[in-house]
């Protein structure tokens, strides 16, 4: 991603920043989110790594997502033939003080545990449960999950980490059903 340019001799940005004028201008938060993303745009990043860069630190900084630590890939001193675990544990040696690596259950089959105890890093398994939140943008009666933070940033602005952290519960009414991403193609 580092060496991967972007071709900015064509207005993508133009086009995205429509599509999320289009899908999120009656949003509650469009004025002060869409802002943020068409000064990001606007900027024209000569690589992929900086608008992804730029763009993760902005959300984290509008969230106000106070503890984190960007590290780059070429940071990290990493052995270049190595399994998922042992490169797994190359990255936590390298980064240093770390007691508890978190990971989803799609882990499990290649993750090996025993590895990570040795070295004194216990693994805690995360089942992810979306969690409801208003969306204004696409109907009054459906719930679509799994989407971008871009949807809940739009929907519920600086209070989107309340929601993500479980801080923040939004009961769904009974009336709200929910439709996965790929069931609302073509609605």
């Amino acid at each position: 991603i580092k060496d991967v340019k972007i071709d900015n001799s064509k207005n993508w940005q133009g086009k995205h920043l429509g599509t999320l004028r289009s899908c999120y201008k009656k949003a509650p938060h469009f004025d002060e989110v869409y802002s943020l993303f068409n000064n990001i745009l606007n900027k024209k990043a000569q690589f992929v790594i900086d608008l992804n860069y730029e763009l993760i630190s902005v959300i984290c900084n509008y969230i106000e997502l106070k503890e984190m630590r960007f590290l780059f890939s070429q940071e990290i001193n990493l052995p270049r033939e190595v399994k998922k675990t042992e490169k797994l544990l190359s990255i936590l040696e390298e980064i240093g003080g770390i007691t508890t690596y978190i990971s989803g259950p799609s882990a499990k089959p290649y993750l090996e545990e025993s590895k990570f105890e040795e070295k004194g890093i216990k693994v805690e398994w995360h089942n992810y449960r979306h969690p409801y939140y208003n969306q204004n943008t696409w109907g009054s009666n459906i719930f679509i999950p799994y989407l971008s933070i871009v949807d809940l940033l739009f929907n519920h602005g600086k209070e989107s980490l309340e929601i993500l952290t479980g801080g923040k519960i939004i009961e769904k009414p009974e009336h709200i059903k929910v439709i996965l991403p790929d069931e609302y193609k073509g609605r």
